[in-house]
């Protein structure tokens, strides 16, 4: 999911056709004397193609209403393998979930990822493996009334002299009323939410997709379950992969090993990620020897696994229930030692 991030540069054109299509809308409206209605409900957009999942955007305004008065979702991620010169046709759906009328406008950028994994969004043409440049989105500005879905097509123009290499691309689609409040009726909040766009080009060169673990973190000595993991990975590779981390703990008494997968992420070349899980439940007192790999979407094994030690399960729960219990029934049996009963006379020493 890419971050709300805030708008910046000057907009001088697209500022003016703004307020024409506001003025124009409320003028639309106040005479055909519409009323409009909050949205029934958010309704999951069904993953098809190369789209997985959504991301949302909410904007609460004033006035007294319950929900947010913008509210927009659209799919996540658009990717693509391609060849150089090849054109890519594709939409992204945006639904409108709030109670308001909205006037949605369509960028587009530039996206990458530093050495850290963290997110780059800048504008077209200026990151090294950039995609902005390459991608059309149509229209760019557009009404969404509440409840309402609209599809935007993408067109997506590979250069000719393309590598072999992943590229990115973000569009954006911020949302403001399209009827401006009245004066005093509350603040109004804006934001923007993007679809990420990679795609993958098979130039001259062969892709590689390999990685290598630069680190495995866990606890020598855990007291308590859950275990937390981490498998922090690095793209070694020229195009980027969906990763994922593997964990085999095995018991150092012997038995079959507990397996453990962990989340995947992209991650583009030469940046890393990190992979978490953790270990819900196990024997109290226990040891492993912690071996961990990476694997790609087809589970692959990328790099070379890893012994990173061992580990050992000390979960005080068990021994302190024991220790608890067994203090009772001896605090009990001394008690019921030193109690006398009524009407029956303490032994004379």
């Amino acid at each position: 999911m890419l971050p709300l991030t805030p708008e910046h540069g000057s907009y001088t054109k697209e500022r003016c056709q703004l307020r024409g299509m506001r003025a124009v809308t409320w003028l639309l409206l106040a005479a055909a004397g519409a009323v409009v209605s909050p949205a029934a409900g958010a309704t999951t957009v069904d993953g098809h193609g190369p789209w997985r999942g959504r991301t949302g955007l909410a904007a609460a305004g004033g006035g007294g209403r319950t929900g947010p008065a913008l509210a927009l979702s659209v799919d996540p991620f658009f990717e693509r393998d391609a060849v150089p010169g090849q054109v890519l046709s594709g939409t992204v759906r945006v639904r409108n979930r709030g109670r308001a009328a909205a006037l949605v406008r369509v960028e587009v950028g530039d996206y990458g990822q530093d050495r850290a994994g963290r997110p780059r969004v800048s504008p077209p043409g200026t990151l090294p493996l950039g995609a902005g440049l390459w991608v059309e989105a149509a229209p760019r500005f557009f009404l969404l009334a509440p409840g309402r879905e609209r599809t935007v097509p993408l067109r997506i123009r590979v250069p000719e002299d393309a590598a072999t290499a992943s590229f990115g691309a973000a569009v954006f689609f911020s949302a403001e009323p399209a009827v401006a409040p009245p004066l005093g009726s509350g603040t109004r909040v804006t934001g923007r939410l993007g679809t990420l766009v990679l795609v993958r080009v098979q130039g001259s060169a062969p892709a590689r997709e390999d990685g290598a673990i630069a680190g495995v973190s866990f606890p020598r000595v855990a007291l308590s379950y859950p275990v937390s993991f981490s498998i922090r990975y690095r793209n070694t590779g020229n195009v980027h992969s969906r990763a994922g981390g593997e964990l085999s703990l095995m018991p150092l008494t012997g038995g079959a090993a507990v397996r453990e997968e962990l989340a995947r992420r992209r991650v583009l070349p030469g940046a890393e990620a990190v992979f978490q899980g953790r270990l819900e439940s196990g024997p109290a007192l226990s040891a492993y020897r912690v071996r961990a790999r990476a694997v790609g979407e087809d589970g692959r094994t990328l790099g070379r696994p890893v012994d990173a030690g061992v580990m050992a399960v000390v979960s005080w729960q068990l021994p302190a229930g024991l220790l608890l219990v067994s203090a009772g029934t001896l605090a009990l049996a001394s008690l019921r030692r030193r109690w006398t009963p009524p009407g029956r006379a303490a032994p004379v020493a």
